[in-house]
């Protein structure tokens, strides 16, 4: 399950999204000033460390003049939703020109209006008395708030189906599985990874078939041991390529781990159709980023 730490850094896919640093009233707050040129507006969001935070005093002064913001980077908005092309200058001023496919018509940055939306994150289960406090306040300086707590990032990922299910053996566990695992849990694509998936009392071989079935892709983790393993892992396998032989489509991705083109066909020849990533050669930062394009692309 993703944090709410987690979803706070990924949400907002379809905006340019600006990191800044703000103080208020002397305490550090990490945000984004978000540019949505999909509605032609701007809004913040922001993730609050300290239950104790004095957001009245955010809430007052965030449209005013009092705030500091330091800009020391711009993520650009995922290539899925934003159909165009931009023009970005980062000075001391931020400028964002972009233009979408087929339109003749640029939007700038400075067309923007802002929408009066500040989106809070945070690590507290704050009450529902305080909650809406937060709310009561923010109205008063025309602001709206929308609260997202670990109880948001609890209720949402019930309705998140994994992407992809990581087949290991689980020797390879701590060097490879756990660090894709994560890594692509970061980036908010759900995979069936067992220490994720697997709840105390449940069946399984249940899960696992069922990660099997629904999961658009399966990350296969050939190494020296997963060869060794005539148990779940050639079950796995076996049940992967009856289902991509089956619907017709492409559900197999290959990370080699210590293991050579000859391994690879000595275990199954046809694995060698498949391209491959090399964990040895590339790294985990760049398999990961690769593993989340072939997943969320294709």
């Amino acid at each position: 399950m993703a944090t709410i730490k987690e979803y706070y850094e990924q949400d907002f896919d379809n905006c340019f999204r600006i990191n800044i640093e703000l103080a208020v009233e002397q305490q550090p707050l990490h945000g984004y000033l978000l540019y949505d040129f999909t509605a032609e507006v701007a809004y913040f969001a922001f993730f609050i460390k300290d239950i104790n935070f004095p957001f009245e005093m955010l809430f007052r002064d965030i449209f005013g003049q009092k705030l500091q913001i330091k800009t020391n980077e711009i993520r650009l908005p995922h290539p899925r939703y934003h159909p165009g092309v931009a023009k970005v200058v980062n000075g001391s001023n931020i400028y964002i020109e972009v233009n979408y496919f087929g339109s003749p018509i640029s939007i700038t940055s400075t067309q923007l209006n802002g929408s009066g939306r500040i989106f809070l994150y945070t690590d507290f289960n704050l009450s529902a008395q305080k909650i809406s406090s937060l709310y009561k306040s923010a109205k008063k300086f025309d602001i709206k708030l929308q609260v997202r707590t670990p109880i948001f990032a609890q209720e949402r990922s019930k309705w998140e189906k994994p992407l992809a299910f990581i087949s290991h053996d689980s020797r390879d566990k701590i060097n490879v599985a756990r660090p894709i695992a994560i890594g692509l849990q970061k980036l908010l694509c759900p995979i069936w990874y067992d220490e994720f998936s697997l709840k105390i009392g449940d069946s399984l071989r249940d899960s696992i078939e069922k990660g099997l079935k629904e999961s658009k892709k399966c990350i296969l983790i050939i190494s020296p041991d997963f060869i060794n393993n005539g148990g779940w892992t050639k079950t796995e396998f076996n049940t992967i390529f009856t289902r991509q032989i089956l619907e017709e489509s492409k559900l197999v991705l290959p990370i080699w781990y210590n293991v050579t083109k000859h391994d690879v066909f000595n275990y199954s020849p046809s694995l060698l159709d498949v391209v491959g990533l090399d964990w040895n050669v590339l790294g985990s930062e760049k398999i990961i980023g690769r593993l989340f394009d072939a997943i969320t692309f294709s």
